[in-house]
């Protein structure tokens, strides 16, 4: 039986503790992620070019394989039967590593493939969700869609030297996610960094008003051309995403 411990307080090891003892129910997860994924793209709606997948999973190492199934399926089921492949993403977050796994793992795909991958921030866009955001081709939310920005949060035990250790990944952590949400998003380093400082959760419309998604979907839309207005946006922000794109590799 796992043992919870509050995230943010200190947490203090007794002898013959171990500290897996004090993870999350939520990490154990299903691992058969890969056959998962290949069934989504087997299985997925074709709709006006784009594939839609529907992603719900908290960002670790089988958030991971998920992609990397993706990525294996790419000649096989992937490039010629659309032209974007647009995954709504659901997560409370999780592991800042697996997160920027996915964030290089996306941005070096749009680089360097036809096909690109966007996202629909769904339900809860939390934590790294976000920054995972921040690596689609194009950033789309569904209105009720919330999201989340807050400090990095971490366990840390050991030698005095040890723990100041870890302070630094934690530090190193935070100003990479401030990089990263800031160069996309248009907002300041400072902004950004304001908002990590507390739990920032954020409206789709908020979210849209900072530069961290490029449209809220319309529920009610009739399926009719967009506007000049909004095809000359979308131009810009294509320009934009392919500078972008060029100056991260």
């Amino acid at each position: 039986m796992k043992r919870k411990f509050s995230i943010g307080a200190p947490l203090f090891l007794t002898p013959g503790d171990d500290l897996r003892n004090y993870v999350e129910d939520w990490l154990d997860e299903p691992k058969d992620v890969r056959r998962a994924a290949a069934d989504d793209i087997d299985g997925a709606v074709v709709d006006a070019g784009v594939m839609t997948l529907r992603l719900n999973a908290y960002v670790t190492a089988n958030m991971v394989q998920y992609f990397h199934a993706i990525e294996n399926s790419y000649n096989s089921k992937i490039a010629g039967r659309c032209n974007e492949v647009r995954i709504s993403l659901n997560t409370y977050g999780g592991t800042v590593a697996d997160g920027f796994e996915i964030v290089d793992m996306v941005r070096e795909w749009n680089a360097r493939r036809d096909v690109k991958i966007s996202m629909i921030g769904a339900g809860a866009v939390y934590s790294m969700g976000v920054p995972i955001m921040q690596a689609a081709a194009r950033r789309y939310s569904y209105p009720n869609a919330e999201y989340l920005i807050h400090p990095v949060s971490a366990i840390l035990y050991g030698t005095r030297e040890q723990i100041e250790d870890g302070l630094t990944s934690v530090k190193n952590s935070e100003a990479a996610i401030v990089n990263l949400i800031a160069a996309r998003s248009g907002m300041s380093a400072k902004e950004v960094s304001e908002m990590m400082r507390r739990d920032s959760y954020l409206t789709a419309e908020k979210a849209l008003d900072l530069g961290l998604i490029d449209e809220i979907i319309n529920l009610d839309d009739d399926g009719g051309e967009e506007d000049a207005a909004q095809a000359d946006r979308r131009a810009q922000e294509m320009r934009a995403l392919e500078i972008y794109l060029t100056e991260a590799m």
